[in-house]
């Protein structure tokens, strides 16, 4: 007996230690970290593009990763397509349209949403996904959300788990404690830009929680894509409520109303998108910014509107009634357009990178750099792995470029890799 004794606790110790093991070696897969991200290089995506490997749109978030904004809109032909699929590709104005927005004047974006975020409980905001102006943007609203009491940032570019059908859960489960995105795929899709790895990053800091609400794959076999975003969206509203959530997607998901069928296609099948799910599901109706249908282009035609208005910042159009542009007339797809003004270039990077003189430029020191260009420049910050979706890159094609890191004060390990993989790490502080 004594000895069944023995041999029972023997093994239900053995049991206890190998359920020890797994925990120790489930949790060490969990936190280790991936292999980062290897970028392409100007001269590798030309090259791809030239052979027909990658299409113009995949070429232009290539080249987004990289800080290669003018390359990046110089292929974002996917534009006319979504335009088109929204119904708000538009060539011409008429003069009753013409004279209809004049009545419209610009007014600060960022004032203007940080006035209306006080009574809304969902914001909905989208982005062109090869347009990183569209992040810092989004950015730059967040601490005028977080005074209103916005807690909870929802991503579409966050990977989902496959596995987790009860609770919203990212792949990258220790995102927010670890408070910076990995380059990796682990974390999401378009995360490995650094204008979006900052925005995760300023948002974590603020005190945030990040969450992504992509359908996941059992989803998508029971429902549409955007009716499952909608549902686990509305899981964190079961869970809290009163929670005030900014969500941010891609182009058309913000659509609140069933998408319109083209003028030589009326009896369509009509697009139900996320905003009009959610909507339906919670009762709420949420505040829908688009920002992209007024922003600049180089690969596809410039909407009508955007080549007719002269304002120096981020915008908004209110008549004197109080009444906001929206675009075309009776057609209330969303809430409100935003213009972006035309990008100006200073030492080689776009001027919106500065965030209002938050971000400062940064010159390194050509004479330090031993290795051969074309090199990619990237700035990690001094606390987070190389893992980490880096904080600001750029390329220089040779050392005589004038191009110049744009960052926030900090310390930065700075690596330097050129297009054989050859390394040099530099230590900078920007002050």
């Amino acid at each position: 007996m004594l000895h069944y004794l023995s041999n029972l606790i023997k093994i239900n110790i053995m049991k206890r230690i190998f359920l020890l093991l797994i925990i120790i070696i489930f949790a060490q897969i969990l936190t280790a970290q991936p292999e980062a991200r290897k970028y392409k290089f100007i001269a590798q995506i030309e090259k791809e593009l030239k052979e027909q490997k990658l299409m113009p749109i995949r070429a232009a978030w290539e080249y987004s990763y990289i800080g290669e904004y003018w390359h990046t809109i110089e292929m974002d032909d996917l534009d006319i397509q979504v335009r088109q699929e929204s119904y708000l590709e538009q060539e011409n104005l008429s003069l009753e349209e013409l004279k209809a927005f004049e009545q419209y004047k610009p007014e600060s974006a960022l004032h203007y949403i940080a006035q209306r975020a006080q009574n809304e409980q969902i914001i909905i905001l989208n982005e062109a996904h090869p347009k990183p102006l569209h992040r810092v943007f989004a950015e730059q609203l967040l601490d005028s959300l977080y005074a209103a009491g916005f807690r909870y940032l929802g991503l579409e570019a966050l990977q989902m788990s496959f596995s987790d059908t009860t609770r919203i859960i990212e792949m990258d489960t220790f995102l927010n404690k670890r408070g910076y995105p990995y380059s990796s795929p682990i974390t999401g899709t378009y995360t490995c830009e650094p204008q979006f790895g900052n925005l995760i990053r300023t948002a974590i800091q603020k005190g945030f929680h990040v969450f992504g609400y992509e359908a996941m794959g059992f989803q998508r076999k029971q429902m549409s894509r955007d009716s499952a975003q909608a549902l686990n969206v509305q899981r964190i509203l079961l869970n809290n409520p009163k929670a005030k959530i900014l969500l941010f997607c891609g182009y058309s998901h913000l659509l609140e109303q069933p998408q319109p069928c083209p003028k030589d296609n009326p009896d369509c099948k009509q697009l139900l998108w996320m905003a009009y799910h959610l909507k339906n599901l919670t009762g709420i109706d949420p505040f829908t910014i688009n920002q992209d249908i007024l922003t600049e282009r180089l690969a596809t035609s410039e909407s009508p509107y955007f080549k007719i208005i002269n304002a120096d910042q981020p915008s908004v159009f209110i008549n004197k009634n109080g009444k906001v542009f929206n675009g075309l007339e009776n057609l209330d797809l969303y809430d409100i357009l935003i213009y972006h003004p035309r990008t100006k270039y200073i030492k080689g990077r776009p001027d919106w990178l500065l965030r209002n003189g938050k971000f400062k430029y940064y010159q390194l020191n050509k004479s330090e750099i031993t290795i051969n260009c074309p090199c990619q420049v990237r700035a990690y910050d001094a606390h987070e792995s190389e893992a980490a979706t880096p904080i600001d890159m750029m390329e220089w094609r040779t050392k005589d470029e004038e191009k110049a890191l744009v960052l926030p004060p900090g310390k930065y390990n700075i690596v330097i890799e050129n297009i054989a993989r050859e390394l040099q790490r530099l230590k900078i502080e920007v002050k």
